[in-house]
């Protein structure tokens, strides 16, 4: 699914974030208002524990579809944005930037990603 047609997915808020920003500003396509070019969809994992990423990794590639793996949300943010439709699985607790933390931050330069976030955390400590 191409950037933008996802709505209602995200809460807007107002956190500015130059890396964030950046990432918006990179000349490359697939934002609102810009051409999508035709590309096999692409998932992001982004995870501080490497089993699970790797595990969800293998499992997206089983399946016949593109997965990069990303250890931290800076990771995610200095790498080359897709070219193509994308969606991020997201883990909610990460050392230094959380996932929410991403989210909002996306949200805030009107980036819009669909999210899949994970958590290992047994108890609820998110609730809206």
């Amino acid at each position: 699914m191409p950037f933008g047609q996802a709505e209602g997915l995200f809460l807007q808020w107002n956190v500015p974030n130059s890396d964030v920003v950046a990432l918006a500003n990179r000349n490359q396509s697939g934002f609102p208002g810009e051409a999508m070019p035709e590309s096999d969809p692409l998932v992001s994992v982004i995870d501080d524990d490497p089993a699970l990423r790797e595990s969800v990794g293998r499992l997206l590639r089983s399946v016949g579809v593109e997965a990069r793996l990303f250890t931290s949300v800076p990771d995610f943010l200095n790498s080359d944005r897709p070219n193509g439709p994308t969606c991020l699985i997201l883990d909610i607790r990460l050392p230094g930037r959380s996932g929410l933390d991403l989210q909002r931050e996306l949200a805030a330069a009107d980036i819009q990603i669909p999210i899949i976030f994970i958590t290992a955390t047994s108890r609820c400590l998110y609730r809206r």
